[in-house]
């Protein structure tokens, strides 16, 4: 018994459709544009964070009156800077692998301490 092409390719297309193939991708598709959004969105709100983590940091620094309050507010900004800039990090590697790229890297700068005077 031969098969020819047509017929073939008509049982593939009864397999796919009919064992819910598409749907079954559809469904993976949009969980992963669901996943990737999400993610994004937390990127974000971390690199605000971080903005705004930096000019605190600013703030504290030229407005401080004494040097021990100085050291102790800048450390506690800048804790929390480390914190949000490893977390950041962290949702670029898990959103590249989401959307099957490599990672980018970002650049997170935030105002350097100076020297009280």
């Amino acid at each position: 018994m031969e098969i020819d092409t047509t017929t073939l390719i008509n049982i593939i297309v009864v397999l796919i459709i009919g064992c819910g193939g598409i749907w079954s991708f559809l469904i993976w598709r949009h969980d992963r544009t669901k996943i990737a959004l999400k993610l994004r969105r937390k990127l974000q709100q971390n690199l605000i964070e971080l903005m705004r983590l930096s000019e605190l940091y600013t703030e504290v620094r030229d407005n401080a009156q004494s040097l021990n309050e100085v050291n102790r507010k800048l450390n506690s900004v800048k804790d929390r800077i480390d914190i949000v800039q490893k977390e950041i990090t962290k949702l670029e590697e898990k959103l590249s692998k989401v959307e099957n790229r490599m990672p980018e890297e970002i650049e997170l700068k935030y105002i350097p301490p100076l020297q009280p005077d």
